[in-house]
């Protein structure tokens, strides 16, 4: 009687096992063929690390499908070569898929994941990552209209780099900035915010070897409530909070020699180090950081004490301080040709060139290429090569002139076109 239990028991098992695998071999299969869904594989004989490896290569569909649906801004160069290896797609793993389902199979020793999710439920995660833009969007005009500088620019910055998670148009509540496109209207919001910042001065006075100058700032005719800079003060970069409209005070640990000077302030937007708790916008800072943004504003001193002094100076904050020098920058034989090319499809033909035999890579991003690997950035006109800048992380420094720059946009006037240029580090 025991044995024909377990006989019983054996079969039952073998059936449920072999019902549930044809029930998974049908879901697979009207996961892959039917059209309604996207989904991504994966093999390998760790299960956790394979159904990482199937949701990794699941984001990467994703990411491709959002790349060639969404219309890139006048500053993308379409008609260059673009190595599709380097497109980062780890940015996607940062979307919230809403009802991500996994499929799992072992088979011969290994387990087989499918991760899908379906385009309606998709489209949901869209609708969501659009909803949070515009929730940003909603805090920074109340900010805004309140003078929270501060808090203004954090959440426009954090609506940008969720911009990059949806598929679609997005109306935005901007007035006047003549745009449709979520990213650059953002861009653009957020520098304009910066541009219309302006500091007012008191008198600077001399204290214990140093220069203390008084300042304030208003915004739209009102004072700004809270705004956060950094500065050069001669020891370094030094950074100032503005609270609850009080007035600050720069201290600059050395004496200017002119009677009238520049000292540039960097305004904060980004906020890198409260994202430790926003574990979806710090993954998305990581691969958006280095798109740059006007973020300077300039503000005028007068030293009654240098009255005599003809010169006029820009107080430069630390890192930029000096240009790179031909030396500093890793100028390959490779990038000293591309240099010297000024028709634009000779320049495009030659780089077609080095992309198949593998020299380098062209992206339409920045984020597009490692971080390990030099990049450059080419400014193309409607014919001919602008300018091609090597970028540090901070600046752009042209190649030729050794000319350096805070923003590309400095680099050229008129319209341009850009492309990424990335160079493997030796």
């Amino acid at each position: 009687m025991k044995n024909i239990l377990t006989l019983i028991t054996l079969i039952l098992t073998v059936t449920f096992c072999f019902a549930s695998s044809s029930r998974e071999k049908i879901l697979e299969s009207r996961v892959k063929y039917s059209g309604e869904y996207k989904w991504g594989e994966a093999v390998g004989n760790n299960l956790i690390n394979t159904r990482e490896a199937a949701i990794r290569d699941l984001t990467h569909k994703i990411f491709v499908a959002v790349s060639s649906k969404v219309g890139h801004t006048v500053s993308d160069a379409e008609d260059a070569p673009v190595d599709e290896i380097s497109i980062t797609t780890d940015t996607y793993s940062a979307l919230k898929l809403q009802n991500l389902e996994i499929i799992e199979l072992n088979e011969e020793n290994n387990f087989r994941v499918i991760a899908y999710i379906s385009n309606s439920d998709l489209d949901k995660s869209f609708a969501n990552s659009k909803k949070r833009v515009l929730d940003f969007i909603l805090l920074a005009r109340t900010a805004e209209s309140e003078g929270r500088i501060a808090d203004a620019l954090r959440s426009l910055y954090r609506a940008f780099l969720l911009s990059h998670t949806f598929v679609g148009d997005l109306d935005l509540p901007f007035k006047g900035l003549g745009v449709q496109d979520a990213q650059l209207a953002l861009s653009q919001k957020i520098e304009g915010i910066i541009a219309a910042i302006i500091p007012i001065v008191d008198n600077p006075y001399r204290e214990a070897g140093s220069v203390i100058v008084p300042v304030e700032f208003t915004y739209d005719g009102k004072i700004v409530r809270n705004l956060d800079f950094n500065y050069y003060c001669g020891d370094g970069d030094d950074y100032i909070s503005v609270l609850d409209g009080r007035r600050s005070f720069i201290t600059l640990y050395y004496n200017p020699q002119a009677y009238r000077s520049q000292l540039p302030l960097q305004i904060e937007f980004a906020y890198p180090g409260i994202m430790k708790g926003e574990p979806e916008i710090e993954n998305l800072y990581h691969f958006f950081k280095e798109k740059s943004f006007r973020s300077e504003v300039n503000i005028e001193l007068i030293l009654p004490w240098n009255k005599g002094a003809a010169i006029t100076e820009t107080l430069t904050p630390n890192h930029l301080m000096k240009s790179p020098s031909s030396s500093d920058m890793p100028i390959s034989g490779m990038i000293k040709v591309l240099a010297e090319i000024k028709d634009k499809d000779d320049f495009l033909t030659t780089t077609s060139d080095y992309l198949k035999s593998k020299r380098l890579i062209i992206a339409k991003q920045s984020e597009q290429i490692s971080p390990e690997s030099n990049k450059f950035a080419v400014l193309l006109g409607a014919d001919n090569v602008i300018a091609l800048l090597y970028y540090d992380g901070t600046r752009y420094t042209d190649v030729k002139t050794k000319q350096s720059y805070k923003n590309y946009e400095d680099a050229f006037t008129g319209e341009a076109s850009i492309i990424w240029i990335g160079e493997p580090a030796k």
